[in-house]
């Protein structure tokens, strides 16, 4: 079954690669696996393979994250209430000395959150920062998409290109 942008890629060049340094690490390891994968049948079951590991990382790696962030509150509400082990051996008021010599501190910042997007976007505009307002990648590559799909060119300043992308389907 042909993807529904079938009928307008055809005229779309090859996206090139956004890092040529990274890709040409790419380039070695394509290399190193040709000897491997002769088949397209081989490099499907290497992508699944891949894939399934990758997908089980970012798992644990999602797990480890909310792991990292409940120690970092549990750290914080220590901090906030005097708990005993702050400012031991020598540390800061706001440091946890450990016996191996490394510390643990906690340190406040500030960090701005926009509440209201178009007083933020004017703002921007008055303040010389025009040219640093875009729309999120996902969002360009929405819109250039839906345009082409009606027949429309990409958005001014938008060049679109074919990208391959390998669909997995689990059996």
């Amino acid at each position: 079954m042909a993807s529904k942008f079938a009928a307008i890629i055809g005229d779309l060049p090859n996206l090139p690669p956004d890092d040529p340094s990274y890709q040409s690490k790419i380039e070695e390891i394509k290399e190193s696996l040709r000897t491997d994968l002769l088949t397209p049948d081989a490099m499907a079951k290497e992508y699944q393979i891949v894939r399934s590991v990758k997908d089980d990382l970012n798992d644990q790696l999602s797990i480890v994250q909310m792991r990292l962030t409940a120690v970092e509150q549990l750290l914080f509400e220590a901090y906030e209430n005097d708990e005993p082990g702050f400012g031991l051996y020598g540390a800061g008021p706001n440091t946890i000395k450990m016996r191996d010599g490394a510390s643990v501190a906690v340190q406040m910042e500030p960090m701005g959150k926009v509440e209201d997007k178009e007083a933020f976007r004017l703002w921007c505009i008055a303040n010389g920062y025009e040219n640093a307002l875009q729309l999120w990648p996902s969002t360009m590559n929405s819109l250039t998409k839906d345009r082409l799909l009606k027949g429309e060119s990409a958005p001014e300043g938008v060049k679109a290109y074919a990208k391959p992308k390998i669909v997995w389907r689990k059996g």
